[in-house]
């Protein structure tokens, strides 16, 4: 069966890219240094190359921490805080230049896109769990919750995208302010140690009231600087749909809103999985983590294809059906005398 029916493959060749970007980083800082960079790259690679290029960065960042820190518990060698930093803006700065060069070389296509912003899919996940191992998060509920809010910042701007035909990047962002932010804190982990991320705010911040100390540095990463930078422009997606004259028919509305579904079907499924097989996700924390978010990636890379070529987009989709299968079979073991074969912890 064809990804793309016979139909819709005369859309896919009349794609035209559209973007907004109202980050003022971006525009004042960001675009010279890229227009800069770009003159060095040769002209004869290949601009899905350099996409490559970026995305495999992330994937050696991830097999050096899960080496160290096999269970997101533990500290690793300093250098390689320094060498997550270096990873993630090499891969912001191969992610900048290779429509550079797509454009400079008369090479863009929407196939070219979409390998683009297949990558990034992929690279939801391999950040999600490179900050989990970097941050110490532990293979517990803050590794979970860092997981699902970083691939909904990711869903929600690809919906809006789908829904409006524009990609709207606000004035705070996850592609350039938080990956700013993120590589940031790496280089902060590289110079005063990770043990920052372990203390409580207390410890951090003494001037603060000690009935604070119940709040970990984990807790603000989580639920403060990263839903910040997943939660709000999410929000924000919702509201610029919803308001958008293309959309202003119920049914728009409706079809809109079952695309969100989608979203929170999948991982609440990954929630029951979780929630019911607590021990086999700590034991394998990065294959746990990797295997959920390349799922999610396939379902996010699906979204992208439909808005490329104008296809229907449906609620459920095919890389839901493991997910279905393991998270009703973990609760009918987690409800049934039948020992499990990984041992509680």
């Amino acid at each position: 069966m064809s990804y793309v029916p016979a139909p819709y493959l005369d859309n896919l060749k009349k794609y035209k890219y559209s973007v907004i970007d109202a980050s003022p980083l971006s525009k004042y800082v960001l675009q010279p240094y890229w227009n800069y960079m770009i003159r060095f790259m040769p002209w004869s690679i290949a601009p899905n190359l350099i996409t490559l290029i970026g995305t495999v960065a992330l994937v050696l960042n991830w097999f050096i921490l899960w080496y160290y820190v096999p269970y997101f518990s533990n500290p690793a060698p300093q250098w390689v805080y320094l060498f997550s930093a270096i990873a993630m803006e090499w891969y912001s700065l191969m992610d900048n230049l290779d429509g550079r060069q797509a454009r400079r070389t008369k090479t863009s296509s929407p196939l070219g896109e979409l390998f683009d912003h297949g990558c990034d899919c992929v690279a939801v996940a391999l950040a999600a769990v490179i900050a989990d191992s970097i941050y110490q998060f532990g293979p517990g509920v803050h590794s979970v919750c860092l997981l699902i809010m970083t691939a909904g910042g990711f869903w929600f701007a690809t919906w809006e995208e789908y829904h409006t035909g524009t990609l709207y990047l606000a004035f705070f962002n996850g592609p350039t302010e938080g990956i700013k932010l993120v590589s940031t804190a790496y280089l902060i982990t590289y110079i005063v140690g990770p043990g920052l991320w372990t203390q409580q705010i207390t410890d951090f911040l003494p001037f603060l009231p000690a009935s604070l100390s119940w709040i970990g540095m984990r807790d603000i990463l989580v639920f403060g600087i990263t839903a910040a930078n997943t939660v709000i422009p999410s929000l924000m997606s919702v509201h610029v749909v919803m308001t958008n004259p293309r959309n202003a028919s119920f049914q728009r509305k409706l079809r809109a809103s079952g695309h969100m579904l989608t979203y929170f079907i999948y991982w609440g499924m990954v929630v029951i999985w979780y929630n019911n097989s607590t021990a086999l996700w700590h034991a394998h924390p990065h294959i746990m983590h990797i295997g959920v978010g390349m799922g999610f990636a396939e379902m996010a890379s699906r979204l992208i294809l439909a808005h490329l070529c104008h296809m229907e987009y449906a609620v459920l989709q095919r890389p839901m059906l493991p997910l279905l299968i393991v998270s009703l079979g973990s609760l009918v073991q987690n409800y049934s005398p039948v020992t499990s074969l990984v041992p509680e912890e």
